[in-house]
This record gives C-alpha cells, structure tokens and sequence, in this order.
C-alpha cells in the first residue's frame, strides 16, 4: 500500500472475504485496493473536500464516499 498520501481517514476491508478494501482520504480521493498482493485498482477523485468515509458492499459492486461538505456519494465498482 502507499503510505505517502495524507492523513488516511478510514479503511474497510469487503465483508465476507472479498479480496478488496477501501481507502479514504483528506487528499480528496477514495482509493480501491485488492488484498491478492495489495495492488492499487482504482481511484475516486471527484471530491471538493477531504474524505471522510468510506464502504464497500458485500459483493464488491459499489462504494459509498462521506466528504467533509456534507455530500454522501455512491460509486459503482466494475470488476
């Protein structure tokens, strides 16, 4: 994992022992992760404001984002 962004503010591993995980973060992206060999898959970043928050859905489909404006945001993940 990259260790060099800013202040990391959550991390959620896929419920159920999905290979993904989810990273927010006050640099203003989302980053998508997978636990086979923690390679970077994808980065949200369509953010005005530090990240709050973060999930993933069970199966790995969606994300859900919170930012520091008070927005709440659903992404969908194709795999």
């Amino acid at each position: 994992l990259d260790i060099t962004q800013p202040l990391i503010s959550n991390v959620r591993f896929q419920a159920n022992g999905g290979h993904l995980l989810v990273s927010s973060s006050f640099d203003r992206t989302c980053r998508v992760w997978s636990r086979r060999g923690w390679l970077h898959v994808k980065t949200f970043d369509a953010f005005e404001d530090k990240v709050t928050c973060s999930d993933i859905s069970r199966d790995g489909t969606m994300i859900m984002t919170s930012c520091f404006d008070n927005s709440f945001k659903i992404w969908s993940n194709p795999e």
